[in-house]
């Protein structure tokens, strides 16, 4: 495919294209949708993503709410490397679509990439209510909120990562750090060595909070042996 010139008047009186050596000329017609979307397209196989932003705008100012011409602004911008323009385009789409759950999932990720975790939660948590067998998404869910410090939160989320993938040994990695940071040393270990079995390789991340975790579960193991020592001393 290949074009030569590509010209846009503000007023719609002419589109003028060359494309695979043709001139396709329209004068004194308003050009509709379809014809921007097209010269969008084939400036974006040329990678001339800002020029086929311009052609974009266009079409919106003809159909404000046309999914498609969103959806080609949102490619553009992310290839232009504009992600906030990017997510402008998604919600007009949400606005249209609130349950097009692939876009939230995509805005979420965009969002965490920005660095915006609230928003990329409050996302990817709308993504995951309209397509709850993601694990992938359960599992993102879960580690970001563990960047987060939200241990409850996160161990639900990969609870039910989990569910959808029990083999996933990095989700029961995950997990056992969360039991572990909430205080419950016998459901950390579980979820540990479990890890362990799936993927050995993952005991060898561990060494640092693992030694500890089984120092204090054997700690409560004498604990629990010697209430038990006692009552029955106590019974006896």
């Amino acid at each position: 495919m290949q074009i030569y010139t590509a010209k846009m008047c503000t007023t719609y009186s002419s589109l003028s294209i060359t494309n695979w050596g043709n001139v396709l000329t329209v004068a004194n017609n308003r050009p509709d949708t379809g014809q921007f979307l097209d010269l969008a397209s084939t400036l974006m196989d040329k990678s001339k993503f800002s020029e086929a932003i311009e052609a974009l705008e266009r079409a919106a100012e003809i159909e404000p709410n046309n999914l498609t011409v969103l959806d080609r602004v949102i490619i553009c911008n992310l290839e232009l490397k504009k992600p906030k323009k990017a997510i402008v385009a998604m919600n007009s789409i949400l606005n249209l679509e609130p349950t097009a759950y692939q876009v939230w999932a995509d805005k979420a990720y965009l969002h965490f990439l920005l660095k915006e975790e609230s928003e990329g939660i409050t996302s990817l948590k709308e993504s995951l209510k309209l397509n709850p067998r993601n694990q992938r998404d359960w599992y993102l869910l879960g580690t970001v909120l563990m960047t987060g410090e939200r241990w409850e939160d996160a161990r639900e989320a990969l609870h039910n990562a989990i569910q959808l993938d029990p083999n996933s040994a990095i989700s029961w990695y995950n997990l056992a750090a969360c039991n572990y940071m909430i205080g419950e040393v016998e459901n950390a270990l579980g979820a540990a060595e479990h890890a362990f079995a799936l993927d050995p390789i993952l005991e060898n991340l561990a060494d640092e909070w693992l030694g500890v975790l089984r120092e204090e579960y054997d700690l409560l193991l004498e604990i629990q042996t010697m209430v038990e020592t006692d009552l029955l001393s106590a019974g006896g």
